[in-house]
């Protein structure tokens, strides 16, 4: 890399860290402070104008080595002056959503005028009439138009938690400053290597416990920022598919996109506007769940980090290998929004708290809408994709990623019939009659049932239609073994998640006496039941050979005698048993333990039936 991109880095980034906390105390002196609201998430008044800090700290480096005989350059630096105007104007004064709109539009107008803009290489349309290429040339002003006010509102919604924001677009910077060095880009690097100093000098000051927000003057400005740059490398000659030059900035901002979705999604559904502020993003259904806030903006940045290498594998890998992968990535996160959308999502702080508490009683969750009702018809389109990816990927490693004209006939004359064939197999073994919060072993047994008999039926198709000539047997066993794998994982992703945020779950504290069924039922019940207010610590068990073991991940401490300290070390709450054969007289040293130590002591009597006994 050429030293440029580390000065322009270091000056951005030192720039950034020294003028935020003048920034930080002009706004306290002259009261520039936002204050807790019902929609908002901060707690206590904090200064804004953070963006100011982040503005200067790009900008200025960008000014000593910018070449203004650049049109895209000059345009771009136009266009965020317009656009950072806008941000100072609403933090001071509050605009109305229209007034924003407008404000971006026009700065969007000015990056196209300047060349800024979706590039379509004409190669992709060249076999279309000039009439269609034209027309096609015409509609890249409106997506364009849509793309950057799209991204820009995009990073302003999703400035909503400390130091969420910036981080990602610290990462998405980065993520961009390395797609432009592979391209060869010589604007998207400069801007990008800047920007991404100016986020991470900011970010310890917006970091959980936040001293700063950047407000509307820095989320709009950040936003618009990389929507711009993203759509310098579309038009790079570097890759020859249209789909993967439009998908590298799609994936590079995948979390910003992401949250939109979600949020826009959840709040047409309930009738309410997207234009106004609220607690349904997917950071604070991720604290609703348990997790903690910075534990949740560390996620996200995860999320972000591993999109954005997808990304950038397309200029190292080969293509349709990058494209499996980015799509495999899609369908976890499609499950995880859906995962995210059944989180009750609560209008006040006292409601998120009772949340993390485990206080709130089980309710009608929020997806009871269009998407749960034709919840199968997405199991379908999942399956679908997976029996593709699972036939492609056969084929890539059977013949080490490069494929022949013959063999890429073959998969391609071949696949449709697969497709049907595995589909009707999945549909006669009712893999879409069960329900994937509660996947099990029975599930997969199911499932690899409807694999094995679909990929012998699929055999069978091949040898009667073209009497194997040419087929690789060893894409057949291939395609079996990554469809079996694909298939039960989507399936079990679900339960993952489930299980995974079950661990923060809050509640009393118990310990469990009896390690056997009806204590592994009584676990099972308390993950999946809202209405029990438990946290178990452990189990207690009398048979010496469970000591040491666990049971979904919930240790076996030890025996009767040893109650009493796990009650001390532990701060049990209450103690349940959970061997129904058991009367009292044979648990009188544990109710005489648990009344000594005033500790609530009930017994499964019935299945799933607690009675008091002290």
């Amino acid at each position: 890399m050429q030293p440029i991109y580390y000065k322009l880095f270091f000056y951005s980034f030192f720039l950034s860290f020294i003028i935020t906390p003048l920034i930080r105390y002009l706004a306290l002196k002259f009261n520039f402070v936002s204050y807790p609201k019902e929609d908002r998430w901060h707690k206590k008044p904090t200064a804004i104008f953070g963006g100011v800090a982040i503005f200067i700290a790009a900008v200025i480096p960008l000014f000593f080595i910018a070449d203004f005989g650049n049109r895209q350059l000059s345009g771009f630096i136009l266009g965020i002056f317009i656009m950072f105007i806008c941000g100072i104007i609403d933090d001071i004064k509050k605009l109305a959503p229209q007034v924003k709109i407008l404000f971006q539009i026009v700065a969007s107008c000015v990056i196209i005028y300047f060349g800024i803009s979706i590039k379509i290489n004409p190669v992709y349309f060249s076999s279309l009439p000039d009439v269609a290429a034209k027309l096609i040339d015409l509609l890249v002003i409106p997506l364009t138009i849509l793309w950057v006010v799209g991204i820009t509102n995009a990073f302003n919604l999703l400035d909503n938690m400390d130091g969420l924001a910036v981080g990602i677009a610290a990462i998405s910077s980065l993520m961009l400053f390395f797609s432009g060095i592979f391209i060869g880009s010589v604007n998207i690097p400069i801007i990008a290597i800047g920007l991404a100093g100016a986020c991470f000098g900011f970010l310890p000051y917006n970091f959980n416990p936040a001293k700063i927000f950047m407000g509307d003057s820095g989320s709009m400005f950040l936003g618009f920022c990389l929507s711009s740059v993203a759509l310098m490398g579309t038009g790079a000659r570097t890759f020859s598919n249209l789909l993967i030059t439009l998908a590298i900035p799609l994936l590079i901002l995948v979390v910003p996109i992401f949250d939109t979705a979600l949020v826009t999604l959840m709040r047409s559904f309930n009738g309410k506007s997207i234009l106004k502020g609220g607690k349904d993003h997917a950071s604070h259904r991720l604290v609703a769940l348990g997790l903690s806030e910075k534990k949740t903006v560390l996620l996200l940045y995860l999320v972000s980090i591993l999109f954005g290498v997808i990304a950038l594998a397309y200029s190292k890998l080969d293509a349709l290998v990058v494209s499996i992968l980015a799509i495999l990535t899609l369908i976890v996160l499609l499950f995880f929004g859906k995962f995210l959308c059944e989180v009750k999502s609560y209008p006040t702080n006292e409601g998120m708290a009772a949340a993390r508490n485990g206080k709130i009683k089980e309710e009608k969750v929020i997806l009871n809408t269009v998407i749960l009702h034709k919840g199968k018809i997405l199991e379908i389109l999942v399956d679908f994709l997976l029996i593709c990816i699972s036939y492609y990927s056969a084929y890539l490693l059977r013949f080490e990623g490069v494929l022949s004209d013959h063999n890429y006939y073959l998969l391609k004359t071949t696949l449709p019939w697969i497709i049907v064939i595995k589909l009707v197999c999945f549909y006669y073994f009712n893999l879409y009659g069960g329900i994937w919060h509660f996947t099990g072993m029975s599930d997969f047994v199911s499932v690899f049932k409807a694999v094995t008999i679909g990929s012998a039926l699929s055999t069978l198709y091949i040898t009667f239609a073209d009497r194997f000539k040419d087929h690789s047997r060893v894409i057949i066993i291939l395609d079996w073994m990554l469809t079996v794998f694909f298939i039960s994982f989507a399936r079990f992703i679900y339960r993952f998640l489930q299980e995974y945020f079950y661990g923060y779950k809050q509640g009393k504290r118990i310990l469990i006496f009896g390690a056997g069924a009806c204590g592994e039922l009584f676990l099972r019940e308390i993950k999946y039941n809202k209405i029990l207010n438990y946290k178990p610590v452990g189990f207690i068990d009398d048979d010496k050979k469970k000591n040491g073991k666990a049971i979904h991940g919930l240790k076996i401490l030890g025996a009767r005698k040893d109650l009493g300290r796990f009650i001390k070390e532990e701060n049990i709450e209450e103690v349940i048993i959970t061997v129904p054969s058991l009367g009292k007289e044979s648990c009188s040293d544990i109710l005489e333990t648990c009344s000594r130590l005033n500790i609530v002591c009930r017994s499964i009597t019935k299945i799933m039936d607690i009675e008091r006994w002290a």
